[in-house]
């Protein structure tokens, strides 16, 4: 829990003002002027966004390093899921226009993404259908992919269907993120 906790406090935290500063210095004016595209932006941000996550996580995985039993599926849980964070934080900070209000979207974000995860941990106290949704929220689905790499008893491929999930998801609100910029060029 605590990988995908902080990887995503950082991307929601760092990632959106990563926008809004271009926003606000009219730097992102002058770039989408440029020769540069808006997904060369969008991934310049997510990059930088990248970094910072991985640092948070390689450092909890350096902590737990004799835990992990499966570093492949930890490594890529941990890229997926730092991108993930990344990409709704520069979506938030591509649809928010000043400074002040960016605090209170990112709480309520992170309790959208964030609630599940504790809450998914209680299967016995919710129905059925509650359990349902919640295993698709993508930091339900990474907590549990990333649980399973410290688990002697991994089927392979067992992951797949929910990397593939996210992955997606992340690649849709990628395209989001562009889109919103270039849109911001009109």
């Amino acid at each position: 829990l605590a990988i995908v906790i902080s990887v995503t406090m950082i991307g929601l935290g760092l990632a959106p003002h990563l926008m809004v500063e271009e926003k606000q210095t009219r730097t992102l004016d002058a770039l989408l002027v440029s020769p540069a595209r808006s997904s060369h932006l969008v991934i310049a941000k997510a990059l930088t966004g990248l970094f910072y996550c991985l640092i948070v996580a390689i450092v909890i995985l350096a902590i737990n390093a004799n835990l992990v039993l499966h570093w492949g599926l930890a490594l890529v849980a941990v890229i997926l899921s730092s991108l993930f964070a990344v990409s709704v934080g520069l979506l938030l900070g591509s649809l928010v226009e000043a400074n002040p209000v960016l605090p209170i979207w990112s709480m309520m974000i992170l309790t959208v993404l964030l609630l599940p995860l504790f809450l998914a941990i209680m299967k016995d106290l919710l129905p059925a259908a509650v359990n349902t949704i919640f295993a698709w929220i993508p930091t339900v689905t990474l907590s549990r992919v990333l649980r399973g790499s410290f688990s002697r008893d991994l089927v392979s491929m067992a992951f797949s269907l929910e990397l593939l999930v996210v992955a997606a998801c992340t690649a849709v609100i990628m395209g989001g993120v562009a889109w919103a910029v270039r849109r911001s060029d009109r």
